[in-house]
């Protein structure tokens, strides 16, 4: 119980964390994107067991819509999802943002952080930020 379980969109987060961390690895998930049926059992299973569940996604508006829906759904914390976040990967360019945008639920400057810098941020790119808060 309390124990803390991250979440992430991408599987290849999940597989630097196994080769780099091995089992100093804090317990992760990936979604594969949109989650389907069993990830989300599992997300719930987890929960029910009383984990804290940090979810961290892609910075373009499909990654925020899932993070929208997982938010909605589960007792989950942002994990590194913060405008805040977002400024400070300005040093790395990213494809320009495709598609409609959309309000992050847990943030309000995170869209027009987002459409101002115009350019995807993925979890790809955040690898060693995402592999400290992973390192126990």
């Amino acid at each position: 119980e309390g124990r803390d379980i991250f979440v992430c969109e991408n599987p290849a987060v999940l597989a630097e964390a196994a080769e780099r961390l091995g089992d100093r690895a804090a317990p992760l998930v990936a979604t594969w994107g949109r989650p389907g049926a069993a990830v989300l059992t599992l997300l719930e299973q987890l929960e029910a067991a009383g984990a804290v569940l940090h979810y961290h996604g892609d910075f373009d508006w499909p990654g925020i819509s899932i993070a929208n829906a997982l938010l909605s759904r589960f007792a989950m914390r942002p994990w590194r999802m913060a405008a805040t976040d977002l400024e400070g990967c300005a040093h790395l360019a990213g494809k320009p943002l495709e598609g409609k945008p959309i309000d992050a639920l847990w943030d309000p400057c995170l869209r027009a952080t987002m459409e101002r810098r115009g350019q995807a941020l993925h979890e790809e790119q955040q690898i060693e930020a995402l592999l400290a808060d992973l390192n126990l």
